[in-house]
């Protein structure tokens, strides 16, 4: 390893403007993000510019070496860490490049926080909101497809991505959109073939270690295609792929409110077109690099009215939800008891508003045009629950923007109060990213509360409800080797039951290490497209 690190600092250093870092203190810092993983990498960069980028995917192909796109290092899967070159886009390519009318160019380190910051001055936002904002960058956000609370109504990332630049294993640069598409293989300049690839990286072969004659060959025929021939290749074979294995999306990939397990693949063809920023959207930086995007942005909202709801029982939390959903709010997220009793002993604006004999909790949010409008409809959905009996309190409201963004500071803060708990067992983030239609999140809390019993561990519960996302937290000790075959066991039973329900076991936080190797498990012959979509990307398999 130690020879390894000399030889790419021989190699790199004098070749990018960014750094290169190869010293223990390093390489610890990157041995980890906020997941149960540690993985230690060969080295760490920090580019400068999209060039620096270009340099690296080329090395990282000549010379057999993974490379692992990192942002802010707040997944909770394990997607930012890996035994290659970490690549840190946060420190360097952090700009919001150009502001116009309702689209905005940032490079992937720019926090979605610093972000909003530049478009209000604009009147306009970036409306995926995952409740880490304040430090996750644009990149994770397009790595993970991101989404948040209001995703029932404003969608994910996916949904606010015109285009993107980014760089292929190889070191080539392209733009990558909506994408004309001619199933005439004639009508393009054709790659020139590579050979079949086994294993996951390099053909099988150690990291950085001598490639074969074969792979070599390989990595010279990558670099030496030009932009436009890969692109062009690209997206021919892309929409060869999806005419293909049209069937089995439809099949395997139906409609979800928050699915971004595997690659997106469903609605990418769309006639003669190829939305393929798209479908880069959740990749997790397997396909490609991400240097620069296009997103679209969206008006500030005139007025927002919230409200924070106390319930005797999760049952009846849950019932609440789903009768509100015609009213179409634009969030509503459930709150278990621990939840709610490790906020009220966190911050005293939240004493009031938290009872303490509370099983469960709903905050709700309704958008309108008018203060009145507002009011109105959080009139209309007490009534609704009223009139339907159902047993609750409402111990907060707020039609103010201030008072609305303190009761979305509640759950904002789940992640960072979990993390902050003591002692042998604690809170672990394995399965905290399963989603189910929400109209099946009843039936599907039981079955969930069953294997929990079953393998005698409770759980803690936070859930965008509104759009069927769940994050479960298991209360296990730090694992061990035997408490990784609990932790697999637990994982197993839970993902079948997802799937069972018509649901996916990555909503928003990706696949990561925490469940690459359950993503055959939702998607069956499935996942051949994606084997195949990869090579196609990375042939290489770096």
């Amino acid at each position: 390893m130690e020879e390894l690190r000399r030889r790419l600092v021989e190699d790199l250093s004098d070749t990018i403007e960014g750094e290169l870092r190869v010293d223990p203190a390093a390489v610890a810092m990157f041995s980890s993000d906020a997941s149960l993983y540690e993985i230690e990498p060969i080295a760490v960069v920090f580019p400068r510019q999209a060039r620096d980028v270009e340099v690296i995917a080329a090395y990282s192909a000549d010379n057999n070496i993974p490379l692992i796109a990192r942002g802010a290092g707040s997944g909770l899967a394990g997607g930012a860490i890996g035994r290659g070159i970490v690549i840190d886009f946060s420190r360097h390519m952090n700009r919001v490049l150009w502001v116009d009318g309702d689209r905005v160019r940032v490079q992937p380190g720019v926090v979605r926080e610093q972000l909003n910051r530049e478009l209000r001055k604009h009147g306009r936002y970036f409306a995926p909101d995952p409740s880490n904002s304040r430090i996750t960058t644009i990149g994770g956000m397009l790595g993970v497809d991101a989404a948040g609370s209001h995703a029932v109504r404003y969608g994910s990332t996916r949904d606010h991505v015109e285009s993107i630049e980014c760089v292929l294993s190889g070191g080539q640069r392209m733009e990558l959109g909506r994408e004309p598409l001619q199933l005439d293989p004639s009508a393009y300049p054709r790659m020139v073939d590579l050979e079949p690839l086994g294993g996951t990286t390099g053909g099988g072969s150690s990291v950085g270690a001598t490639v074969s004659t074969a792979v070599r060959s390989d990595a010279l025929k990558l670099s030496a295609l030009t932009p436009a021939t890969r692109r062009a290749d690209l997206i021919q074979r892309v929409g060869s792929l999806l005419q293909e294995f049209e069937p089995v999306i439809k099949q395997y990939q139906p409609p979800l409110l928050r699915n971004c397990c595997g690659y997106m693949l469903r609605g990418i063809r769309q006639m003669q077109e190829l939305d393929l920023a798209r479908m880069l959207v959740g990749s997790e930086g397997t396909l490609g690099l991400f240097t620069e995007a296009t997103l679209y942005t969206m008006p500030l909202p005139s007025f927002r009215a919230a409200a924070c709801l106390m319930f005797k029982t999760l049952e009846q939390a849950v019932l609440a939800m789903q009768l509100l959903l015609p009213l179409e709010p634009s969030a509503c997220d459930l709150l278990d008891r621990r939840v709610l009793s490790l906020g009220r002993g966190s911050d005293l604006r939240f004493r009031d508003m938290i009872l303490p004999e509370a099983e469960a909790g709903l905050i709700i949010e309704f958008p309108g045009g008018s203060e009145r409008e507002i009011r109105e409809r959080l009139s209309d959905a007490q009534t609704l629950l009223k009139d339907r009996e159902i047993d609750f309190q409402i111990t907060r409201e707020a039609t103010t923007l201030e008072d609305v963004e303190l009761l979305w500071a509640l759950p904002s803060q789940v992640v960072s109060l979990l993390a902050s708990l003591k002692g042998s067992s604690r809170p672990l983030p394995f399965v905290e990213d399963v989603a189910v239609p929400p109209e099946k999140l009843a039936e599907f809390l039981v079955s969930a509360q069953r294997i929990f019993q079953k393998h005698e561990v409770t759980a803690t519960l936070y859930s965008h409800a509104a759009s069927g996302q769940l994050h479960f937290r298991p209360i296990l000790p730090v694992p061990d080797n035997g408490e990784e075959t609990k932790i697999e066991a637990i994982a197993r039973d839970l993902y079948r039951q997802v799937v069972q329900v018509g649901g996916s076991i990555s909503g928003e936080h990706g696949d990561g290490l925490s469940r690459t190797a359950f993503i055959r498990t939702q998607y069956g012959p499935l996942y051949r497209a994606f084997q195949q979509l990869k090579e196609i990307f990375d042939p290489l398999k770096l």
